[in-house]
């Protein structure tokens, strides 16, 4: 594999401690310059965001899902969920016509958020069920698990965007002027290390929890979506799901952030995806815990 060159013309340098590549100058960057494929791969998550999000929003807004029985939200889900594997895979990006399948970006990408995203609908959604005391009353039959089949199918549409979303974010906040004098300088002195981690930490947990509330807020208004107490939702449930952010979004970046061996394929990004699985549920069981301990 190659280094590719930086948008502005200078070379990228990838700084170890983070798994980023710094521009000179201090030159802030959003979109992936060491790697050609997943500079593609974010692009078209990006423009495809806007594409899926307006599909849907149209039948929100033309509340045309009122009509809608098995198969009608199952082909709903299948229409924003199939393009994210199905487009790249016929109209691969330059870089990509080089590379075998598996080790192309948008591949491991979708590996990754499928594998996440099943865990989180399987798993995850009945923590909600049993603290928050939520409902999905959608007028539909096939579930899997007691969740619907047609939210497994939006969440890999919902998740590509978030992390594609947190990635560059997170990119642009590492290669930023002010990330390189305050919270990365280049001593490596115990307290610049320390004051690297809690610089990411709070950076990550403010992104992360954002990102949980404004989904909250969203879903707010969905009608075959019930739970009793608002406030429990926008607080304990963002934190419920900021926990699931907070560790899915730093580990989402590092996939392909830097050069990898040629050995590295898709099993690391489903390995990856199943580690932070466990790890997010066994966070969320121990606060579920203490919440039902809370009720007694």
């Amino acid at each position: 594999k190659r280094l590719n060159r930086a948008q502005s013309g200078e070379p990228a340098a990838v700084d170890s401690s983070t798994g980023t590549a710094a521009h000179a100058g201090g030159k802030g960057v959003w979109l992936c310059t060491t790697n050609p494929s997943k500079q593609w791969g974010e692009r078209f998550f990006l423009y495809y965001s806007i594409v899926w999000i307006s599909f849907f929003g149209t039948i929100v807004v033309t509340k045309a899902y009122e009509a809608c029985g098995n198969v009608g939200y199952t082909t709903i889900g299948l229409i924003v969920s199939v393009p994210c594997v199905m487009y790249p895979w016929l109209f691969p990006g330059a870089a990509d016509k080089r590379l075998p399948l598996t080790q192309r970006y948008w591949f491991k990408a979708n590996v990754w958020i499928a594998v996440i995203s099943f865990i989180g609908n399987y798993f995850w959604t009945h923590y909600f069920y049993v603290v928050l005391r939520t409902n999905y009353t959608f007028p539909t039959t096939w579930h899997l698990n007691q969740v619907p089949i047609y939210l497994y199918l939006i969440t890999h549409a919902y998740f590509s965007t978030y992390h594609t979303v947190a990635t560059v974010t997170i990119r642009r906040f590492r290669t930023s002027a002010f990330y390189a004098s305050y919270i990365n300088p280049t001593t490596a002195t115990h307290k610049n290390v320390v004051r690297r981690l809690l610089g990411n930490a709070v950076f990550i947990t403010i992104f992360a929890f954002s990102v949980a509330v404004m989904e909250a807020v969203s879903i707010a208004t969905v009608p075959y979506y019930s739970y009793p107490d608002t406030r429990l939702m926008l607080t304990v449930g963002s934190v419920f799901y900021g926990i699931y952010f907070y560790v899915s979004f730093p580990m989402f970046y590092r996939l392909d952030e830097c050069e990898e061996s040629e050995s590295e394929s898709e099993s690391k990004s489903k390995s990856e995806s199943e580690r932070e699985g466990v790890r997010v549920k066994a966070r969320a069981r121990a606060r579920a815990r203490v919440r039902v301990r809370e009720r007694e």
